[in-house]
């Protein structure tokens, strides 16, 4: 194959990727300029994940949490850099390769459906001009990373449908793992992809022998992810299934349990919330043209597979809606007025642009194989107009979106900092001074992302014997403490909200710290030195061992840290002995 041919066969994939970058680069710049960079919740929570394993109390893979890692992991190396990180811009050097990565893959898929490089170029174009798409690759979220290893799935899964190439298979199952570890709607991959090998083994009338290899080989591959995560979770939480939800979840009770056991109600939750990201006529535009080509396509069996593959994160969606294990929140259904979650349905975004563009080449060849020059010049006409009509739709929604709108459906989330965190922030930016910080980070993680204090000064439930430490004597460790506000008597707080639950409305705690702020959600306690050091001073404790008055003690050793403070077996501020806490 001579190098003009092999130029000729990649100049478009080349084309695509220097498009993505230009525009994902764009799109950062005018996300920054919006200030919307980290203005969800998850999006700072996925940056402290990657930081806090090396910025830590206790650093180390503990830190990246009981979400799927691999955006965490990826992002690491770039959170080093604490510009990256505070700017939140981390992530956009990790998701818009992806995003590169992710329209490669549509093309080749599409292509191989088609023969069409004018129509595959077109359904690339219609993935990396998405306004959401393009937000989610330069913010640090997983949709993107998911996306990208969705797509690998289906285009490796698509060449062993056609060629029979176990390496392919093999490559497929790579992927799955990848996607699962990417976000959870990958799991759903396992048993779907799994199924479909083996009834194309079994139609292709393999042998017993060849059918129990294949399937074993494919299946260990494609479960590497899971099990690695169960792994993880049972490691660092006793229970293996840790990964898959609990009681830091804070899904909006209204939107959670009006679609809880309801089919029709999740579906028709994630459809609203897919008009928003995908646009509502290429939504319906895409479920009728899969109906159609259903219909009018000869060899169904493998077009349709890789289609299920791609429509499955719809399926895992509403199932989670279904079960009461997820959410989501639209303006235009109850409880109306605001969005959570809506970006969950981005995740189908392979199945909305590639059934309208198999439909476009389905209906251009019923006119070109015809010898009838009219015929011919005919179907081209039909698949010019149509797909310039979807590249003109998905221009409109990108306009529209990012610069008219200057995404107001980001602006609307329920997710988005609270106004209360805000002035936690201020406040810490303003009057930090040194020490450690008690706060729970399940309900807080903007806080620690954006008050530009180093995270290694914070203490947390990740910090497992420190925070446990702390969190009984908290004058003892801790300069400032955060907890929720008691007054507000929120219910997910009163639950699970440990510091407020023990030392919200605690006489013995107020005697040390004195409350430097206070809104409706949150309050911010400083320590008071003079009193600490005098309660020190009657129990003949060393005072220049306590952290939480000494600015030079920036670490320290849970396990003789009581001894330090303590030498003389006096009973500690608790009421507990120092002496016995030591042993």
């Amino acid at each position: 194959m001579s190098s003009n041919l092999l130029k000729s066969k990649y100049n478009l994939e080349v084309l695509l990727v220097g498009l993505t970058f230009v525009l994902g680069t764009a799109m950062l710049w005018w996300v920054s300029s919006l200030g919307l960079t980290r203005a969800l919740t998850d999006q700072n929570a996925h940056l402290n994940a990657a930081k806090l394993a090396f910025d830590s109390m206790t650093p180390g893979i503990s830190q990246i949490g009981f979400w799927p890692p691999l955006l965490h992991i990826l992002m690491m190396p770039f959170t080093l850099f604490n510009s990256l990180y505070q700017s939140g811009t981390a992530g956009a050097f990790v998701l818009i390769p992806a995003l590169a990565l992710a329209s490669v893959f549509l093309y080749r898929l599409a292509l191989l459906y088609t023969n069409d490089k004018f129509l595959s170029f077109v359904a690339a174009l219609l993935l990396i001009t998405n306004p959401y798409v393009l937000y989610y690759s330069v913010t640090p979220m997983m949709e993107i990373l998911f996306i990208a290893n969705l797509f690998g799935v289906a285009y490796f899964l698509a060449l062993w449908l056609k060629e029979d190439k176990l390496v392919y298979l093999l490559v497929s199952g790579i992927f799955i793992s990848l996607a699962s570890l990417s976000r959870f709607e990958g799991l759903i991959l396992i048993p779907l992809v799994g199924f479909i090998v083996l009834i194309q083994l079994v139609k292709k009338k393999k042998g017993y022998s060849e059918i129990e290899a294949v399937m074993l080989l494919f299946s260990i591959l494609a479960i590497i992810g899971a099990v690695g995560i169960m792994i993880y979770s049972w490691i660092f939480s006793h229970n293996p299934f840790t990964f898959t939800g609990g009681s830091w979840l804070r899904n909006p009770p209204e939107a959670t349990y009006l679609t809880k056991h309801d089919m029709l109600a999740s579906f028709k939750y994630m459809l609203y919330a897919s008009f928003y990201m995908l646009s509502k006529p290429l939504v319906y535009l895409s479920l009728v043209s899969f109906g159609v080509f259903a219909l009018l396509s000869g060899k169904k069996f493998n077009s349709v597979a890789v289609l299920a593959v791609l429509f499955s994160p719809f399926v895992f969606i509403a199932t989670t809606l279904f079960s009461g294990t997820g959410s989501i929140a639209v303006a235009d259904l109850p409880p109306y007025d605001f969005f959570s979650n809506e970006r969950y349905s981005l995740t189908w975004v392979g199945f909305v642009i590639l059934t309208p563009i198999l439909l476009i080449s389905l209906i251009t060849y019923y006119f070109t194989r015809s010898d009838k020059k009219w015929s011919w010049y005919t179907g081209y006409m039909l698949r010019n107009t149509m797909a310039f009509a979807l590249v003109l739709v998905a221009g409109f929604q990108l306009y529209r979106v990012s610069y008219a709108d200057q995404f107001s459906v980001i602006r609307r989330n329920i997710n988005s900092p609270l106004p209360s965190q805000v002035q936690v922030i201020n406040y810490l930016l303003k009057n930090y001074d040194y020490g450690k910080i008690l706060i729970t980070r399940a309900d807080n993680d903007p806080i620690l992302a954006q008050s530009n204090v180093p995270l290694k000064e914070y203490i947390y439930e990740g910090n497992y014997i420190y925070f446990d430490q702390t969190k009984d004597e908290p004058w003892l460790f801790a300069r400032y403490v955060i907890m929720h506000n008691p007054e507000d008597n929120d219910a997910w707080s009163v639950a699970n909200e440990v510091i407020m639950r023990k030392w919200g409305e605690n006489g013995q705690f107020k005697q040390y710290y004195d409350l430097v702020l206070e809104n409706s959600q949150r309050r911010v306690y400083k320590i008071n030195d003079a009193k600490v050091r005098a309660m020190a001073l009657r129990q003949h404790l060393d005072v220049s061992q306590i952290p939480s008055i000494n600015r030079n003690i920036a670490w320290w050793d849970p396990t003789d840290i009581y001894a330090k403070i303590d030498n003389t077996n006096h009973v500690g501020a608790g009421g507990v002995s120092l002496d016995v806490k030591k042993k």
